[in-house]
């Protein structure tokens, strides 16, 4: 790699900067040669280049014809300027590389490419997969993730926006060139992915997949005759990507980077830095779960039920104590570890409910095993948390484990939740056949919902099983729910509370939608005359009569002047139920 005194580096920082300057306004041509592209790209390998000093050379130059050489460049004379020639130190080199990259992107931001200019394109894009090649490079004295932490801060984040660029603008355009290894590319964008020195670094990565991975949706649901040798060309790749986006967000695998995230302070979106990891994290998992559903569930599966056994084996460590439970695990590496474990339960149960999507309609009797086993393990967790009251025992370190433990409870309900359409279809399927096995379900979703529905249980926990039963009764709508007595028990709390009772504003007016839901809703699959509308009428007019008990009793009470003359008291209490249910 050449080195260059310093009147040659301020030379060349101004020249690169003004051709930064002219590439983000002129239009592609063929005035941007190759000799000029592989200067630039010269100086792009400055920001790659880890040794402080190097061997005096000339710039790359290349004929119109065949890949750019990126290989050892010869000398022009022994000694610089005068006989002396400065090193330039490594921050002046890897300004040049910063530099030289903006020139690149530059160019590369344009989406409007003229046909003579694809082939200068294909050749930028060779000399990218080089520099990526260099980037993710092992050896003796460096691993790949001590050598990008070696490197520019900034130099990085233009080589991240390069990488963007090139598969959200252009990837299209060569991935189907044998002169581009874009399964080659791919493995080394995976370790450059799985390397990165900062967090900000690793999000810009995973937008890169995100990318990547709608291409590949687009292209594959546009080629429906050769949609299976489409994908085979990349599932390897895909399970690699799906493997270990799994990995890094358990603890059980990734403690130490998981641990220096935050999970305090909220950002402009009103998440924390562990939230919007694991947000970032499984909206790629879910991508590839959209591609590759079966191998998503055999590779998820069985994670998840590693550490739902773990979870369900805490029976046996709770103490009774009068009226109060105890969790006995009081050894500090066991309560951490139960933390990992919590933890990663939390974040497993999450990438399952992503998977309840790809289990209905077309594909609903083909993988009805797989989803009926998740749903039968969703509902046995949810039941499990709500007899035992895991979230009101008392542990050995409560700030922690009392939270986890409210959370995978949490999380469980909403994944159960996300199943909800799939229910529904098992729901239709099933209507005219033998339906012990929906019923079970259906009765034990609700058991398990029912007695969080109180004040006397965390709020997350409650919004949960709220949401559940709105998506049960707005969904699914079985004819038998309204049998149910934890319904009828849900119903009379509604009805009957008083203000000391009264559930939170958000989860009252969920409940109040379920049970409305539950009321107002036709059954599915059923005539008009098997809806059994004289009942529920009478029960939804005991509904709206307790809802509205309060605002009633004003009219005796206040002297009331409506503000439109013609509304009477019905429409009044119409509309007062219409907030409600909002």
């Amino acid at each position: 790699m050449a080195a260059l005194d310093n009147e040659s580096h301020q030379l060349c920082c101004l020249v690169l900067e003004c051709l930064a300057h002219l590439f983000s306004w002129i239009p592609l041509s063929t005035s941007i040669t190759p000799t000029l592209l592989a200067s630039i790209f010269h100086f792009a390998r400055f920001g790659c280049d880890l040794r402080t000093k190097a061997k005096t050379g000339a710039l790359i130059s290349s004929s119109s014809n065949g890949p750019l050489n990126p290989g050892p460049v010869p000398t022009t004379n022994g000694e610089g300027r005068n006989g002396q020639q400065s090193e330039v130190n490594k921050a002046d080199r890897a300004r040049l590389g910063v530099l030289a990259m903006t020139c690149v992107n530059e160019l590369v931001s344009k989406n409007c490419v003229p046909m003579d200019f694809e082939e200068y394109l294909l050749r930028m894009f060779q000399q990218t997969f080089f520099l990526l090649q260099r980037l993710t490079r092992e050896n003796n004295a460096h691993t790949v993730k001590s050598r990008l932490q070696e490197l520019d801060e900034s130099y990085l984040e233009k080589f991240t926006d390069f990488l963007r660029l090139f598969v959200s603008v252009h990837l299209r355009r060569i991935e189907s060139s044998p002169q581009f290894p874009i399964v080659e590319f791919l493995g080394l964008l995976f370790k450059y992915t799985f390397n990165q020195p900062s967090h900000e670094g690793y999000f810009a990565c995973l937008d890169i997949w995100s990318v990547f991975l709608d291409f590949l949706t687009t292209k594959i649901k546009s080629r429906l005759t050769d949609r299976e040798s489409v994908l085979n060309r990349y599932k390897d790749a895909l399970v690699l990507l799906l493997r270990e986006i799994l990995n890094r967000i358990q603890f059980r695998f990734n403690q130490a980077q998981l641990e220096e995230l935050d999970d305090e302070t909220l950002d402009d979106d009103q998440q924390t830095e562990w939230q919007r990891y694991l947000r970032q994290s499984l909206e790629v998992v879910a991508k590839v779960m959209e591609l590759l559903p079966s191998h998503a569930f055999s590779t998820l599966f069985p994670v998840l039920q590693e550490n739902l056994d773990v979870y369900l084996g805490l029976r046996q460590f709770i103490v009774t104590t009068g009226s109060s439970q105890r969790l006995n695990i009081t050894a500090e590496n066991d309560c951490r570890r139960l933390h990992c474990s919590l933890r990663d339960l939390s974040s497993l149960l999450q990438a399952v409910g992503r998977l309840a999507e790809h289990f209905i309609g077309e594909v609903f009797a083909a993988r009805f095993s797989d989803a009926l086993a998740v749903v039968e393990r969703l509902v046995e967790v949810t039941c499990y948390g709500s007899q035992t009251s895991l979230y009101d025992l008392e542990t050995a370190v409560p700030s922690v484990l009392k939270p986890d433990l409210t959370d995978v409870h949490a999380q469980a309900l909403a994944a159960l939740q996300a199943y909800s359409h799939w229910l529904a279809q098992f729901y239709s399927e099933v209507q005219s056949q033998n339906q012990s096995q929906f019923i079970n379900l259906i009765t034990s979703a609700v058991n398990a919902s029912s007695p969080l529905i109180t004040t006397k249980v965390p709020e997350k926990l409650l919004l949960s099983a709220s949401h559940l039963m709105v998506s049960i009764t707005a969904t699914v709508r079985p004819v038998f729910l309204v049998t149910l007595p934890a319904i009828q028990n849900i119903f009379n709390r509604i009805t009957t509370e008083n203000q000391s009772q009264r559930l939170p504003q958000e989860a009252h007016m969920l409940v109040c939608r379920a049970l409305s839901n539950m009321l107002l809703l036709p059954w599915p699959n059923l005539p008009e005359s098997d809806q059994q509308w004289p009942t529920r009428s009478n029960s939804h007019v005991s509904l709206v009569a307790a809802l509205t008990r309060e605002y009633r009793i004003l009219r005796g009470t206040v002297n009331i002047n409506p503000r439109q003359p013609g509304l009477d008291n019905g429409q009044c209490i119409s509309c007062l139920f219409c907030y409600f249910l909002l």
